[in-house]
């Protein structure tokens, strides 16, 4: 595989340049707006708040200088990931899960395996070069992310995984 790099975010940025280092891609803000309208008609009356974090926490992974931060500094793409995967997922899966019932009737351990490899192998060095080769790698790297994370996410806030921890709870308190 070649070793030219062009990342999407663009180059890490150094201290001088930090602030002007947005990521002002019409393509994205455009599908980002289109999302979270989509979103928004999904929520039910009692989340509203939901879609507004939502948008925040990825325009701060996506548009704000933490993305060409994330290209080179590994705590940078270590809070990337937590903002994406551990965040923005299960806003996601709590907004869609009404409507992706299917999603939680596959087997937990399966969904849990699928989830992991998919992070191990974008993190393989292989893998993260070929992510950081170009814009579409990098979309293809962070849609299977999203996709593995919201569909993790939509099993853990399933009705079956929380009744499987709480008799497992039960059993483990006698």
């Amino acid at each position: 595989m070649s070793s030219v790099l062009d990342p999407y975010c663009g180059p890490a940025p150094n201290a001088e340049n930090l602030l002007v280092s947005w990521n002002l891609d019409f393509i994205l803000i455009a599908a980002g707006a289109c999302f979270m309208v989509t979103l928004y008609r999904l929520r039910s009356g009692q989340h509203l708040w939901q879609t507004p974090l939502l948008s925040i926490l990825l325009m701060i992974a996506f548009v704000s200088p933490l993305c060409a931060l994330s290209t080179a500094l590994f705590s940078a793409r270590t809070i990337h990931h937590i903002l994406v995967g551990a965040l923005a997922a299960p806003l996601i899966a709590a907004l869609v899960r009404p409507k992706a019932h299917a999603l939680t009737k596959v087997p937990a351990e399966a969904v849990f395996l699928m989830h992991t490899t998919i992070y191990w192998l974008w993190h393989l060095p292989f893998g993260y070069e070929f992510a950081l080769s170009g814009p579409a790698q990098y979309w293809l790297m962070q849609g299977t992310f999203m996709v593995a994370s919201v569909w993790l996410w939509c099993l853990l806030l399933s009705n079956r995984v929380r009744a499987a921890v709480q008799k497992s709870a039960t059993v483990a308190a006698e």
